[in-house]
Formats: C-alpha cells, structure tokens, sequence
C-alpha cells in the first residue's frame, strides 16, 4: 500500500494518503515504518511525516521511538518530530522520560524532546515537569524550561513551587528555581521572601538582587529598610545597588537622597553609581546637575562620564553644551574622553574632533589615535584631509600622514 501511494499523481492526496498508512504501520510496526521513510527521497522525508512514525511509534515501544528520533538528530533536530514524540511520551512515568531522554547524548536533540514533555506536563504535572528539567539538562537550557514550568505553577500554586525549589541542593538550578518564582512569591508574601533571602549563604547574590529589585517596584522604602539592614558584604552591596536601579527608574529624585544618605563604602558609591545610570538614559540633564555637586573623587568622574556617554547617544548637541559647560580641566576632560568613546563606532569623525579638545595630552592622544584609526577604516581620504587642517602635534600627524611601506 506504501508503494502504491507513491504513484498518486496529486501531491497532496498523496502526502495524506502516505501518512494514513505510516500511521498505520509505525502502530503495528515501528521499525518497519521508519525503515520505510528512510527509503523515500529527500525531499519527501517531511518533518510531519517523520513526526507521524515518531508519535505512533512511541505509543508501544517508546524507547525505540526514542532511539529512531536520537540517530536522526545527528543530522539536525527535527522540532515537530521532537515535539510529536515528546506529546506521545508525556502520559509515562518521570522516572521513564528521565530514562529515555538520558539516553540521548546531552545537547539540541535532548532539550528538544525534554521541552516537548515540559510544555504537555506544566499545568497538570508542574512537579514532575521541573524535577525532569533539572535532572535532565543544565545551564542555559535548565533555565528555559524551569522559565516555562515555573511560572504556570506559581500560578495555581505557588507555596508548593516555593517549597519545592526551597529544598533543592545550594546550586545553579536552586538559584535559577529562585529567581524564576521570585515575582510572583515578592508579591504574595514579601516579608517571607526577605526573611528566606537573609539567610541564603554566600553565592546567592543575584536572587537577593532581584527580590529587592522587585519589592522596590511596589514599595521602595520597606525594600530600603530592609536592604541596609543586611550584614556589611557583598550581599548587602548587590542588593543596595538593585534597589537604587529599582527606585530610579520609579523616584529618581527619592533614590539619589538614599543613596547619598547611606554611610561612607563600597555599598554607597554602587548605589550613586547605580543612580546615576538610571537616571542618565531616563532624564541627562537632571542627571548631570545632580553629579555636578559630587566632591571631586572617582565617583564624581564616573558619574560625569556615564551621563556624557548616554547623552551624547541620545542627544549629542544638547551633550555637548553641557560639556562645553563644565569647568576646564579634569571635569570636561572626563566627559569629553566619554563622548567621544561613544562615538568611536558610528560617527568616528565626530569622535576625533571630541577627543581633540581633551586638554591633557596623553588622554587627548590616546582617545584621537583611536578615533582617526576608525575614521580611517571607513574614509581613509576625509581623515587625512582632517588630520592635516588639525591642531595635533606634529608627532600624531607624521604618525598618520606619513606613506606606509
């Protein structure tokens, strides 16, 4: 009957024709379908066809489905067999799927097949889903299945999920688990978040991170209490500097008095520092005027030069006037070096007539080299026309204009 389809003139009556009978026979006769669709012409091996045997297959001897599906992925994973399969599989046992995608060598073709069963299993069967992602992959690829359980049972149950990934071993998955249902368990029970989150040990930075980052959208205060009572420590800095971002983007104004109130240390200056990031792409000009009134130190040049850079992205004329505005010397020297840093890739010539006007010679060479360099991959004539009309030293010039041999 397989032959015979093979001669129906329409195509499409054919392709239906063929799977009905594939159907068929993968029920009956795994290996002899598979064998079958190997014979056939390239251009005839469709995914849906090979997605048909898989699925059929699977239904009365899985693990050779399974093993069918792993030699073709050597050639490419085939997503909608992968996903046929895995919907045929998704009625076994854990312990089975765990056994069958261990069999695949870890990769594409094993993720494939795991995030097929993931996506059946998240709504009815959100533990199993998880405890296979986590058995079965690492990395990236944990991360985005656990991205897609995680969040579908938080939503119909999200102590059980909470506690779940509570008792998962000090690690990469438990903190991946964290981070996933940190939102929603922030917004149902923040005080437990921020009594668990104290007392993670050390390497758990990042979910304490994106707690306070998430309590400070809704209600920055308690979030600032809470924060600067944590021990002195990295964890303590990463989450002040989270929580200034958090509040920035809500309160600038509110975020910039906290931070300048916090005691003199590493966390302070994050905080300014994380300040001032949000509020330059936000709002420049209120940015600039608030880091003019830094004392001068590092923390008053870094935040010069964030506001320089993001403003001359944004709005280069308006940048450059306030550039041009501030006092001579190291102040404007900081901003210009910034600007004319951001302008290197798309605008080199704008960047060397910046960096030009830098006023202390070895950061004004520094920053002019790299500009006409770029300016030279692009226009090599504009540059060197630029280059002799220049106020350079004549060094810089001859390094420039003299004939390379």
């Amino acid at each position: 009957m397989l032959q015979w389809a093979t001669h129906v003139d329409d195509r499409d009556i054919r392709f239906e024709v063929r799977r009905a009978l594939l159907a068929r026979l993968a029920r009956l006769n795994g290996a002899a379908a598979s064998e079958f669709f190997e014979t056939l012409a390239t251009f005839e091996r469709l995914p849906a066809l090979s997605a048909t045997i898989a699925a059929e297959w699977a239904a009365s001897e899985p693990a050779a489905a399974v093993g069918w599906f792993k030699r073709r992925a050597t050639n490419g994973v085939d997503a909608e067999t992968a996903t046929a399969l895995g919907g045929a599989l998704a009625g076994q046992s854990l312990e089975m799927i765990r056994a069958l995608a261990g069999s695949i060598e870890a990769g594409e073709a094993r993720y494939a097949l795991c995030d097929a069963v993931v996506q059946r299993w998240k709504h009815e069967r959100a533990l199993d889903a998880a405890n296979l992602a986590i058995a079965t992959v690492s990395g990236e690829a944990c991360a985005s299945l656990l991205g897609a359980v995680l969040p579908e049972w938080a939503r119909s149950d999200l102590v059980s999920a909470v506690e779940w990934a509570k008792q998962l071993p000090d690690g990469a998955h438990k903190l991946t688990a964290l981070i996933h249902l940190s939102y929603p368990w922030v917004e149902a029970n923040v005080s437990g978040v921020a009594e668990f989150a104290q007392a993670l040990p050390p390497g758990n930075e990042q979910f304490v991170a994106v707690t306070v980052d998430r309590w400070a959208q809704s209600d920055p205060r308690a979030a600032a209490d809470w924060a600067v009572r944590l021990p002195d420590g990295p964890v303590r800095d990463r989450a002040i500097a989270s929580l200034t971002n958090a509040w920035t983007r809500r309160d600038p104004l509110a975020a910039a008095d906290f931070a300048l109130g916090l005691h003199t240390g590493p966390g302070r200056q994050e905080a300014i520092v994380s300040v001032v990031s949000g509020w330059a792409a936000h709002d420049p000009r209120a940015a600039g005027n608030w880091v003019e009134n830094f004392p001068t130190g590092e923390t008053r040049s870094y935040g010069i030069g964030n506001v320089a850079d993001t403003w001359m992205r944004t709005d280069p004329v308006a940048a450059m006037a306030w550039v041009q505005r501030l006092p001579a010397g190291s102040d404007r020297d900081t901003a210009l070096h910034a600007s004319a840093g951001c302008l290197l890739e798309l605008h080199p010539d704008l960047a060397a007539t910046v960096a030009a006007a830098i006023s202390d010679e070895t950061l004004r060479n520094a920053q002019t080299e790299r500009a006409i360099a770029a300016w030279m991959a692009v226009d090599r004539t504009a540059a060197m026309t630029w280059i002799a009309d220049s106020s350079l030293s004549s060094a810089l010039k001859r390094q420039f204009l003299t004939p390379r041999s």
